[in-house]
């Protein structure tokens, strides 16, 4: 009886333009659209804004109430956006899952 051990380590990518991806193939275009809602999210942020400050004396708590909402949303897009461009990158998402979900939630 013979006794064997071993490590076995199993990495999984794509070959994609000459560069290892490690994101499923479909997959691949998330980081860009996320940004890209990022993008958008912040451009109603700053409209917004701009519409309460213009409208002062008719705002409400509730338009800051919403106005949080846009941020908080806002920057949960960008994390998760981060989240995967890192996983695309390395395969690895280190911190950004965790700013991901302390918005996410």
């Amino acid at each position: 009886n013979t006794d064997v051990t071993f490590t076995l380590q199993l990495i999984e990518y794509n070959i994609i333009d000459g560069q290892k991806m490690y994101l499923n193939i479909g997959e691949q275009t998330l980081p860009t659209y996320y940004f890209i809602i990022f993008i958008l999210f912040t451009i109603q942020c700053i409209l917004f804004t701009y519409i309460c400050i213009q409208n002062r004396n008719t705002i409400k708590s509730i338009h800051y109430l919403m106005l949080l909402c846009v941020v908080v949303k806002s920057l949960s897009v960008l994390f998760q956006s981060l989240k995967y461009h890192s996983l695309k990158a390395s395969g690895v998402h280190d911190g950004w899952f965790v700013a991901y979900y302390i918005f996410a939630t």
